[in-house]
């Protein structure tokens, strides 16, 4: 019997338990089979041409997307998930001609109820912090409030490296916003074929390209900075550099009222909590180039404490106002301590990029860092000029 020819009731039995397999492949880790995606997809279709689209357990989980129409655009799969937001991929229909039809990313805000993550695990997700007279703590935006902040971002934004919001709205009662799908490699899936031994310059040449379109955009006064640089969010495509997912540092919209200082941002790649987008490109770069990452909060922490008593008291200041995330630096390791033997040229950029330097004694000091991304732009090109950064 074909789906169109299925009772209702039968159907909506149906769609719960795709649902319920897609949702438990998913959290075990397990890519969804093409032929199971399909049919969920059918059979959402047959219930929403008969009007009974809506689940009947509200909230939505992200598989109910699956088949909605949006405009001309039909949601065919999840491409992302955050804590407070799904991300999907959609094909336009309707158009008179086919090959003119256009592929997008709607991004779509969750309800609260449905915060955190449901697809698998996202190990440095972007997070929600007040701060309330100095002391940190992880707050929850309202629903809409951290897609509407970045709209605001990307609207104010013309510079091709942002993405352009072609709609906005909202989709029984759900803010939505959707920007054209334009082909490319995450920073994160680039880095998963590369050797840095073997592509030490490939890769300092693609974060030059990074750090200089991040300067050409820093110097537009609209855009002041990304706020939520990290791997994922950093996309190579056939034009340039594309950045996606903005952080925002400022007044937000939690709970039952305005939060006046509220940073949204990975506090991994941010772990002062600060506006600092040349220190979570760095983070990136010794990911990259070490294998590395300074302030993974999971790492467990052993050996010798190397950074300096004056860098210590800094961390302990932030551990007392419950900012955990500079943990990690009390266990930081420079690259021959990992096994990783660097020209000094590389290691000096390595830890100024993450406002750090070397004393004569060997342990770690505070350090002004770069002035600006274009000084760190300069010091990446330099790199390129040596005959090795990675033995």
């Amino acid at each position: 019997m074909s789906i169109a020819d299925e009772d209702t009731d039968a159907l909506i039995r149906r769609r719960t338990l795709l649902d319920s397999s897609v949702m438990n492949l998913c959290q075990a880790g397990v890519e969804v089979p093409k032929d199971l995606e399909e049919e969920y997809i059918a059979v959402q279709d047959e219930l929403i041409r008969r009007g009974k689209h809506s689940l009947p357990d509200p909230p939505r989980t992200w598989t109910a997307w699956l088949g909605k129409r949006i405009g001309d655009y039909k949601i065919e799969y999840l491409m992302e998930e955050g804590l407070y937001w799904y991300l999907f991929h959609a094909n336009q229909e309707g158009v008179g001609d086919p090959s003119l039809a256009g592929s997008a990313m709607i991004k779509a805000a969750k309800e609260v109820e449905r915060y955190g993550t449901e697809s698998g695990k996202v190990k440095f997700a972007t997070r929600a912090f007040a701060i309330d007279g100095d002391i940190v703590r992880e707050v929850q935006p309202a629903q809409d409030a951290l897609l509407n902040a970045e709209i605001r971002r990307f609207v104010a934004t013309t510079h091709g490296a942002i993405p352009v919001i072609d709609e906005e709205s909202k989709k029984d009662d759900c803010q939505y916003y959707r920007t054209p799908h334009i082909a490319g490699d995450s920073l994160r899936q680039l880095l998963l074929h590369c050797d840095p031994r073997e592509a030490a310059f490939s890769i300092v040449s693609m974060f030059s390209q990074i750090a200089g379109t991040l300067a050409e955009l820093c110097s537009d006064p609209t855009f002041v900075y990304h706020g939520n640089l990290k791997p994922e969010n950093i996309i190579f495509t056939a034009g340039g550099v594309l950045f996606r997912e903005l952080g925002f540092f400022g007044p937000l919209a939690c709970g039952g009222g305005i939060e006046p200082e509220v940073r949204i941002a990975s506090p991994q790649y941010y772990p002062w909590l600060d506006i600092d987008d040349i220190g979570a490109l760095g983070i990136c770069l010794w990911e990259a180039l070490i294998d590395y990452h300074p302030f993974d909060d999971s790492r467990p922490a052993g050996g010798d404490c190397i950074i300096s008593s004056d860098l210590r008291a800094l961390v302990d200041l932030e551990l007392s106002l419950a900012n955990m995330f500079v943990l990690p630096m009390l266990s930081l390791k420079r690259p021959h301590q990992l096994g990783v033997r660097t020209s000094e040229k590389l290691e000096q950029v390595l830890f100024k990029s993450i406002k750090l330097k070397i004393g004569e004694d060997g342990q770690l000091l505070e350090d002004a860092g770069y002035e600006s991304m274009a000084h760190f732009n300069e010091d990446l090109l330099e790199l390129l000029n040596e005959t090795q950064m990675i033995f």
